[in-house]
């Protein structure tokens, strides 16, 4: 028997030609399915202390009383990202509060959550003493901490 004379190819279509078809179409196949896993993946997010450097906030010459905001830059693979977060003081008790006349404060006082503008991210707090403590800020999934001193 010849493989022309197979029951099941068509007329005019090899094994071998089939296998070659079928070689091929793998990468294509996997391509279109890695795409839309892709597109669904969540942003590569990064932050920085815009009014600090990198992940540090260090504010000389404040007084109990001031309001002084954190404010991150957070871009998205280099462009601006707007969307929203939310941040935690940590270790700033007697020290910190968030400023709850310019920030959505939470039940717990020591969370708070603020809209991410054109990739600035803006945290106002009121300085109850000197001293250190960190914020923690989540955006999509991605989180960082960053340290605050206040002298």
């Amino acid at each position: 028997m010849t493989e022309h004379d197979s029951p099941t190819a068509p007329e005019g279509l090899t094994r071998r030609a089939a296998l070659v078809a079928g070689a091929w179409s793998v990468p294509v196949i996997a391509a279109a399915v890695a795409a839309p896993l892709a597109a669904a993946s969540t942003p590569l997010l990064d932050a920085t202390a815009l009014n600090g450097a990198g992940r540090a906030f260090d504010f000389d010459g404040v007084s109990p009383g001031d309001s002084i905001a954190l404010i991150i830059q957070v871009s998205d693979n280099g462009t601006p990202y707007s969307g929203s977060a939310s941040a935690v003081l940590a270790g700033a008790s007697g020290i910190a509060t968030w400023d709850g006349d310019l920030l959505d404060v939470g039940a717990d006082p020591n969370s708070a959550s603020a809209p991410v503008d054109g990739g600035e991210l803006s945290l106002p707090i009121v300085v109850g003493a000197l001293g250190s403590f960190s914020v923690t800020v989540l955006i999509a999934s991605s989180t960082w901490t960053f340290s605050v001193t206040l002298s």
